[in-house]
């Protein structure tokens, strides 16, 4: 993982298939820097020790799917994940092939992260397989239309999904009135996060909530100060 500056969140050296936007692009892989900031999911041509020039972005809260692919569905590849987004109405899909199955986990958790933050609209469901051209259907689930929709439901239906969170949940402090402006929650479990960009509880302590439109995900500030978002579950 390489190291980035302040703006960016994560930043990796991958491989990318080739979207096939074109009727002349010939489906291929290329070495990509692959950048997440608050916004955007960029790409690079360059190498393994230096980015070169930027090749595409792709707007965060236009993202419908951030998931894994079955492993060998793709050309026969493990580590892989999707990402299905809109561009100028039409819908397409990245697919991105990491090292390993932990780096992965690392880029699905924080892409989710950040496009929650920025009220994307997920899909219900998806595809865990490809659409082969070969066969003309998908290897998941035999639909032959290419735009049909999801077989398995995605991680925002699937409540096994995040286990920690439903059990840590801050409660309405009763030193503050119905009245009051702020809105100050108290932990009643400890609670780990597996992003260490989200916030820890530690129980007894308050937490103030500067932002709760999001159902999936709050921003809260700590005693010290510090500002960061968490999972409710009321």
């Amino acid at each position: 993982m390489s190291q980035h500056n302040n703006c960016e969140l994560l930043c990796d050296f991958m491989k990318k298939r080739s979207q096939n936007k074109k009727t002349i692009t010939r489906q291929c892989y290329k070495n990509r820097w692959f950048v997440i900031d608050s916004n955007f999911l960029s790409y690079y041509d360059g190498t393994p020790m230096k980015r070169g020039t930027k090749k595409g972005a792709i707007s965060l809260e236009k993202i419908h799917v951030v998931e894994e692919v079955e492993n060998l569905s793709l050309d026969q590849l493990i580590n892989v994940l999707q990402i299905v987004y809109e561009e100028y109405g039409e819908c397409y899909t990245l697919y991105i092939v990491a090292d390993t199955s932990k780096q992965r986990e690392t880029w699905i958790s924080t892409i989710r992260h950040e496009c929650l933050k920025k009220n994307a609209s997920f899909y219900l469901k998806y595809h865990p397989g490809v659409w082969t051209k070969s066969l003309k259907k998908y290897k998941c689930c035999d639909q032959i239309d290419r735009n049909a929709p999801g077989c398995k439901l995605s991680f925002i239906e699937r409540h096994d999904e995040v286990p920690a969170r439903l059990n840590k949940v801050p409660t309405r402090h009763p030193d503050v009135s119905e009245s009051s402006n702020e809105k100050i929650y108290v932990a009643i479990y400890d609670y780990s996060p597996y992003d260490k960009q989200d916030l820890q509880l530690t129980t007894g302590e308050r937490y103030e909530i500067l932002n709760d439109s999001n159902e999936h995900w709050w921003l809260a500030r700590t005693n010290e100060g510090r500002k960061a978002t968490f999972h409710p579950t009321m």
